[in-house]
């Protein structure tokens, strides 16, 4: 049996821990040592044997959970979605586990305790002129240039609404 197949057998058996999937992904060399299998490698392989869809990013996501907390380092009270929110910030997670022993904690909690990025935490004053900036450039250049601003402008929503497609927002082909 194969580390590939180790894998595929965690996922039969998983009983929705996470941790028996991540650490069979972890037991997988990782990039630059013999016989190393990417993670595009690793679905596709899944794929032909099971019919759970994994990703290449969840893949990847997932063996840095089991990374982060390795065996010994993991809080049972706390679910393997927590770890998994925590994965970049294992200290986040080791501190809270000690202001709050044998407590669970929710993936929402986990989430709050997750810095925010510097997108998140600006001004909305800051927001509002990058957008206002954005529409003065726009705008001139429409002036300039109707026909190929139009069709920059009908790029741009079409990638944002396959990137985006679950986003709320107004239908601007309607404007």
């Amino acid at each position: 049996m194969t580390a590939l197949d180790d894998v595929v057998e965690a996922i039969r058996a998983a009983d929705d821990d996470g941790w028996a999937v991540a650490d069979a992904i972890a037991r997988i060399p990782p990039r630059g040592e013999s016989g190393y299998v990417t993670n595009e490698g690793i679905a596709r392989y899944i794929a032909t044997k099971h019919p759970t869809e994994y990703s290449p990013s969840y893949i990847g996501r997932m063996r840095q959970t089991a990374d982060a907390f390795p065996v010994g380092n993991r809080f049972p009270t706390v679910p393997f979605t927590a770890h998994y929110i925590l994965r970049r910030n294992p200290e986040k997670l080791v501190e809270w586990a000690k202001a709050h022993p044998n407590q669970p904690l929710s993936a929402t909690e986990a989430d709050k305790l997750r810095p925010k990025s510097a997108a998140s935490t600006e001004k909305p004053d800051a927001w509002k002129q990058k957008v206002d900036r954005a529409l003065g450039v726009i705008a001139n250049l429409a002036e300039n240039d109707p026909t190929w601003t139009i069709g920059v402008l009908e790029q741009a929503i079409a990638t944002l609404e396959q990137q985006y497609p679950k986003a709320k927002r107004r239908d601007l082909r309607a404007v």
